[in-house]
C-alpha cells in the first residue's frame, strides 16, 4: 500500500540569491519531496509552485513549519493538500505558440477560443521582448494543453485563425501525439 500523499506549495516573494535552495533544504528536512516545479523571477518578485509528496506526517510537518519558513525566508508560502501528478490520457497533448505586437487582452482572447473547445491547459508561459531592429515590444506566448478526444481540431484552428487575422497575430498550433 502506498503511504504516499501530496501538497501544492506556493511561494513568492523579493527575488534573492537561494530561494531554491533554502525551500528545498527545508522540505528535505521536514521529510518532503519536490515531485514537479515551476519557478520564475518576474518584475522583481520570484515565484514557485512546487509539487510535493510525503508521508501524511512529513506533509503535516511541513505545513505547521510555514509560518516559520516565511520569516527565515522572506517569503509568502501556502500549502494545499492535492492529489499527485494528472494523469494527461483521454486527450490529445497541443503546443500551441503565438507572436504579436504586446497588445491588451492577447492571452484572453487565446485562452477563451480553448475554454470553447473545452481544451485544458497544461501550461502557459508569457514574455515580452523588443523585436530586433525595430525594438517593437513582442508578446510571446507558449501553452501545452490537451484537447478532449472529440475536439475537432479543424474549427478550433479556424478559430485562432480568425484571431490572428483580426489581431495581427501568428498563432501556430503543434501536435505532439
Amino acid at each position: 500500500m502506498n503511504n504516499t500523499e501530496y501538497a501544492a506549495l506556493t511561494a513568492i516573494g523579493p527575488d534573492r540569491i537561494g530561494i531554491v535552495d533554502d525551500l528545498s533544504a527545508a522540505l528535505e528536512t521536514a521529510g518532503c519531496n519536490i515531485e514537479e516545479s515551476k519557478m520564475a523571477s518576474l518584475g522583481g518578485e520570484f515565484a514557485v509552485i512546487l509539487l510535493i509528496s510525503g508521508s501524511k506526517k512529513a506533509l503535516s510537518d511541513a505545513a505547521v513549519l510555514i509560518k516559520t519558513w516565511e520569516t527565515d525566508f522572506r517569503l509568502s508560502l501556502t500549502i494545499k493538500p492535492t492529489t499527485g501528478a494528472k494523469n494527461t490520457t483521454g486527450g490529445i497533448p497541443y503546443l500551441i505558440e503565438s507572436v504579436s505586437m504586446d497588445q491588451i487582452g492577447i492571452v484572453h482572447r487565446l485562452t477563451s477560443a480553448l475554454r470553447r473547445f473545452n481544451v485544458n491547459i497544461e501550461e502557459l508561459d508569457t514574455e515580452t521582448a523588443a523585436a530586433p531592429w525595430t525594438g517593437t515590444q513582442m508578446f510571446r506566448v507558449r501553452m501545452r494543453v490537451i484537447a478532449p478526444l472529440n475536439t475537432k481540431i479543424p474549427d478550433l484552428k479556424d478559430a485562432f485563425d480568425r484571431i490572428a487575422r483580426e489581431h495581427n497575430m501568428d498563432i501556430v498550433i503543434h501536435s505532439k501525439a
